[in-house]
């Protein structure tokens, strides 16, 4: 029993050796197999609360022996980012990055974190940042004493014979019904056997609360000078034939009537002063007066005169508005702007009539060192269009209609590799003209002054309006720099709201605070921006 006691002590004697050594070779930091722990910080590791308009924060990433990557958590600050991986597993340094920040244009401070991971470690180093509230910097009286036009609407022409882009019903509706677009041109072909192309689209429109007018190109050729349908050579509506292209315009509104669309106006022609190898028509300025004095009340609908190429051009208006038998036969005096800028037109309010704006596009395609973009991107369409409409309503325009509703340059994208966003989405020109058809039609335009108080405002265009119970106000700000503004008016206001389009917004939903005694609102703008302001009253 002896020998037996004395093995089971040595084997547990043995057991607890074994055991002993086992553990400490666990413990023993010299195998060399662990693990290098890689190091990464941020200089500055805080920043003090910073002001609304900061444009760029500048910092450090340090880093030993590994890999890391920046992000920004959610939020409305970090515009950019100019470096989001870095680092090496094998070696040290140092990174410059620089943080672009959008301006605080709300009326409370903000904060926004961003995220440093060192991939060594999955620690995740936050640094806060944090805006102070913006200050008023202008102010906008609005006057509603003081009126101007009211505002019929805004749309674009319709023509896919030219180039087989119709619109689709999901595209009409987004103009239409989604944008407010409200007023849609036809082309009035010479040939009978076409007039049902666009019928059913325009009636799409119709029926989403769209007004309908059209424009001929020229009249059939058996009624012309040339027998043609150019008229390069100046060919010209047959002067016996006055009757007979009074009867065509009239079947054209019947023929429409008859399936169901209603042709609110007729244009006598468009373009008269131009001469083209497609279809065109020459007139005179006593041509067409002569036409509207005898046939004017007989096309059964609204009659547009001028339709010229440019502004400047006025002779045809003003030949039928100094006529006293003409003037009452016809509705709507009408203007492109090709070659030409906008101005007001005394005479044409003077006799009671409608100023429309019925064709105009950009779309320069070639690049230079002045205007480094095609111009259908935002900045140049925010330059181009954007001012272009305001400028009509500034200038008392009662409609602005562009040219192609469907292009790569128009309202909504077609398939052309051109085009910015896919076919059938809208593009930023439409989102552009949504603004005003959203805040301006159907109410009359009101004055309205700028006070600057911290920022320029050269760069700022404003139209306001007023409505049933309602203010609106359409505010352009091409300035580098965002704004804080507030809207004055005399009412008591009970509720307002805003919208934003700019390079990456579409009419998004921004914040507005109403004053304590209710009779301003306060709405942040952003850079190279248009904002719509509601203010129901």
């Amino acid at each position: 029993m002896r020998f037996i006691e004395k093995f089971i002590l040595l084997c547990t004697v043995f057991l607890a050796v074994v055991l002993f050594f086992v553990q400490c070779g666990k413990e023993d930091p010299g195998t060399g197999i662990e693990p290098i722990v890689g190091t990464v910080a941020i200089n500055p590791a805080s920043f003090n609360t910073l002001s609304w308009d900061t444009k760029q924060l500048d910092i450090q990433i340090s880093w030993s022996k590994t890999t890391w990557r920046l992000a920004k958590s959610t939020g409305d600050i970090i515009e950019s980012i100019s470096v989001v991986l870095g680092g090496n597993a094998s070696s040290n340094g140092e990174t410059a990055v620089k943080i672009k920040l959008y301006p605080n244009t709300s009326s409370a401070e903000r904060s926004q974190e961003l995220l440093l991971t060192n991939f060594s470690t999955k620690e995740i180093i936050k640094l806060k940042i944090t805006q102070q509230s913006s200050p008023v910097s202008t102010k906008i009286t609005l006057n509603p004493s003081v009126t101007f036009q009211k505002v019929t609407g805004f749309g674009g022409m319709l023509n896919p014979s030219w180039t087989g882009n119709n619109l689709r019903d999901a595209e009409v509706q987004k103009l239409y019904g989604d944008l407010g677009f409200n007023i849609i041109r036809m082309m009035l072909y010479p040939n009978q056997s076409d007039w049902g192309l666009n019928t059913a689209t325009a009636k799409k429109a119709q029926s989403l609360g769209a007004i309908v007018f059209a424009s001929p190109w020229t009249p059939p050729k058996e009624l012309k000078s040339n027998g043609l349908q150019s008229n390069k050579d100046g060919a010209y509506l047959l002067l016996d034939k006055y009757a007979d292209y009074a009867t065509h315009l009239k079947a054209f509104v019947d023929f429409q009537k008859n399936r169901g669309l209603n042709i609110y106006a007729v244009s006598i022609q468009n373009e008269p002063d131009w001469k083209v190898d497609y279809d065109g028509c020459s007139w005179s300025a006593a041509q067409m007066l002569n036409f509207v004095k005898n046939y004017g009340d007989k096309l059964g609908a609204k009659v547009i005169v001028g339709e010229a190429v440019n502004n400047n051009n006025k002779s045809y208006t003003n030949a039928v508005l100094n006529d006293a038998e003409a003037v009452n036969k016809f509705d709507i005096a009408a203007t492109h702007l090709y070659g030409s800028g906008i101005s007001d037109d005394p005479l044409v309010r003077q006799k009671g009539k409608e100023f429309w704006m019925t064709e105009h596009l950009f779309n320069e395609t070639n690049k230079t060192p002045s205007d480094p973009e095609i111009n259908w991107t935002w900045k140049p369409s925010l330059d181009m269009v954007a001012k272009e409409i305001h400028d009509c309503m500034a200038a008392n325009l009662n409609a602005y209609v562009y040219w192609y509703l469907k292009r790569y340059y128009g309202m909504v994208a077609d398939a052309d590799s051109k085009s910015l966003v896919a076919e059938g989405e809208v593009t930023k020109r439409g989102y552009i003209m949504g603004h005003y058809a959203k805040y301006a039609t159907g109410r009359t335009r009101i004055q309205s002054s700028i006070q600057n108080i911290q920022q320029l405002t050269s760069d700022l265009l404003v139209t306001t309006y007023v409505g049933t119970n309602e203010y609106t106000a359409v505010i352009i700000n091409r300035n580098a720099t965002g704004l804080r503004i507030e809207l004055t008016v005399p009412s008591e206001i009970t509720s307002s709201s805003a919208i934003e389009t700019n390079e990456t917004k579409n009419m998004a939903a921004i914040e507005t605070k109403i004053s304590d005694d209710k009779k301003a609102v306060t709405v942040g703008v952003s850079p190279n921006s248009i904002v719509s302001v509601s203010m129901k009253y």
